[in-house]
């Protein structure tokens, strides 16, 4: 090999190592989410503590922001780093195409917020997250919505109390799989950190009945609608009513 050609060589491979440390250098110079009041963009860099919490040991603090007035003094930052998880609002998922119809997901009337985010834990490799107690209205209507901490432990429970029984009954092939566990991440576009316990529940395919019947677009004749529920698993309809009538 000639001069030039190692010189080539060598220019490449330094111009590689140096882009490389630059990048290293630069994500390194991210502030923190926990160090910002507000994250435009924050990079997913921090694995998941799956620690597992006993239905008993639930409590309304890990429900709520418990650093909100002192989290208003630190700065915005246009990008950070330390998030657990990327997520996308429910309602800004994108349409399914089911029935030669377009559907949307609900965002719920709840002020909670509904978020997807991408997992392990699930067969969908996607999981909705249920996130109570942020500040921040999902509509204008919910502007400044209320924090009902106590009542998000209830549904837990009741959430948690309920995967266990479908376990137990062999049902968990009608029943979403659920769980209770911590997130960091922020609000896409608006940026707000998301720093406590969320309810996470398996995304299930297809669409809700009320979706079916009254959202879809254009909406469905009710012919059509009687003869896709006659196509229907009958055997996981009579078991999803067996299972309602030992939970309602």
């Amino acid at each position: 090999m000639n001069n030039t050609c190692c010189l080539a060589v060598l220019i490449l491979v330094c111009t590689g190592l140096g882009g490389s440390h630059a990048t290293s250098q630069a994500y390194a110079d991210l502030p923190h989410v926990n160090d910002c009041s507000l994250c435009m963009k924050c990079v997913v860099d921090t694995p998941h503590a799956h620690t597992h919490i006993r239905t008993e040991d639930l409590k309304e603090e890990h429900f709520k922001p418990s650093d909100e007035l002192e989290k208003q003094t630190k700065p915005i930052c246009e990008e950070c780093r330390g998030c657990t998880d990327q997520l996308t609002v429910l309602v800004s998922s994108g349409k399914k195409q089911i029935f030669n119809r377009s559907f949307a997901d609900e965002g719920g009337a709840s002020p909670n917020w509904l978020f997807v985010a991408p997992t392990n834990r699930t067969r969908s490799k996607k999981a909705i997250v249920k996130v109570a107690c942020i500040p921040v209205g999902k509509n204008p209507v919910q502007a400044h919505p209320k924090c009902h901490a106590d009542q998000t432990v209830q549904f837990a429970k009741i959430y948690l109390a309920l995967e266990k029984l479908a376990e137990d009954c062999e049902l968990t092939d009608i029943t979403p799989q659920v769980w209770v566990e911590p997130i960091s991440a922020v609000i896409p576009e608006l940026g707000f950190h998301i720093r406590w316990h969320a309810i996470w529940m398996e995304q299930a395919e297809g669409i809700s009945l009320e979706n079916v019947v009254r959202l879809g677009t254009p909406m469905m004749h009710p012919n059509q609608l009687l003869d896709i529920m006659h196509g229907l698993n009958k055997t996981q309809i009579i078991m999803s009513a067996i299972f309602d009538l030992l939970t309602s």
